[in-house]
């Protein structure tokens, strides 16, 4: 498994996210990525690595960012359960050992209040 002298294998998972649009307009349907690298950058793979994304209330997920062509295409699944939506995309299993990958998602927000002047999304891998 290449785990260095102890044998014990220990993932470093490093995620780093970059939106395509700094502002959004309120009556709009503002649409736009956000583009993230996720690496390992530990001993050994992480198994069932997986990029994990709230979406905030005023967002809807549209879909893969495929207008790259050094982009991953990923396979995510979208759930609802009470009142959070989240994506759930697979990155591997194992996510080997220096393993780092470019990919987007694609969100539309058309649900902006006078109230909220921020639009956040939660991302994480697991």
């Amino acid at each position: 498994l290449d785990c260095g002298e102890d044998n014990i294998c220990v993932p470093d998972l490093k995620l780093a996210v970059i939106g395509d649009k700094s502002e959004v307009y309120l009556g709009d349907e503002n649409a736009l990525s956000l583009i993230f690298n996720a690496r390992n950058e530990g001993e050994g793979g992480a198994y069932e690595a997986e990029l994990y994304v709230v979406l905030p209330p005023e967002a809807d997920y549209s879909g893969i960012a495929r207008n790259n062509g050094s982009l991953t295409q990923l396979t995510c699944s979208y759930e609802a359960d009470n009142q959070t939506r989240h994506l759930a995309c697979d990155l591997g299993n194992p996510m080997k050992s220096g393993t780092s990958l470019w990919a987007g998602l694609r969100f539309t927000v058309p649900r902006l209040t006078d109230a909220n002047n921020v639009v956040q999304f939660q991302l994480q891998i697991r």
